[in-house]
């Protein structure tokens, strides 16, 4: 929930939560008005969005969200055997998304004028081989949407600049993100 309880990030496979919705769950962002004005009319927008319009064949959850509700961190994780990997605008070229668990950190653009939304892919994990009994973390998103704290350190790969913390915990620093 953004800070001043206005934006709620959840995770849901309901198809009915905003128009052509895709299949699987997905991570939403839900405008309560709590605290706007009065011509505010709650609402519900798509975060887990890649070039393809959604993160279909990935299960997306764990979200979290930044202090003014524009940034959304998420966890996606693909099965290997999924038949429609997920692509963000920014991944690395020829990296495949099978039977993986990335982070992703969509910007809403919400507040802000002269901005494209976009879903930035800040890390992928070996996550579903075969001796891999470990449980998903989610990732932790700073107040301004900067900084994301992952675990897994020692079996990611990062595509942004990131400090490690200890040898399971990093910190990413997101693109340029104001």
């Amino acid at each position: 929930m953004s800070s001043d309880g206005r934006y709620i990030a959840f995770s849901s496979d309901s198809t009915d939560l905003v128009e052509n919705a895709p299949p699987g769950r997905q991570i939403y962002l839900r405008d309560t008005c709590a605290g706007a004005a009065d011509a505010c009319k709650p609402s519900t927008i798509l975060v887990s969005a890649d070039a393809r319009g959604g993160l279909v064949g990935a299960e997306n959850i764990l979200p979290s969200v930044s202090s003014s509700g524009r940034f959304v961190a998420f966890l996606a994780v693909t099965p290997s055997h999924s038949a429609n990997p997920p692509v963000a605008e920014a991944t690395a070229a020829g990296a495949p998304n099978s039977g993986y668990r990335q982070v992703f950190v969509r910007d809403t653009c919400l507040g802000v004028s002269n901005c494209t939304p976009k879903t930035t892919r800040i890390s992928l994990e070996p996550g579903d081989g075969p001796g891999t009994g470990a449980h998903p973390a989610g990732p932790a998103l700073g107040g301004k949407g900067r900084h994301v704290a992952m675990a897994g350190a020692k079996a990611s790969t990062l595509f942004t600049r990131s400090v490690a913390v200890d040898d399971s915990v990093f910190l990413a620093i997101t693109n340029d993100q104001r």
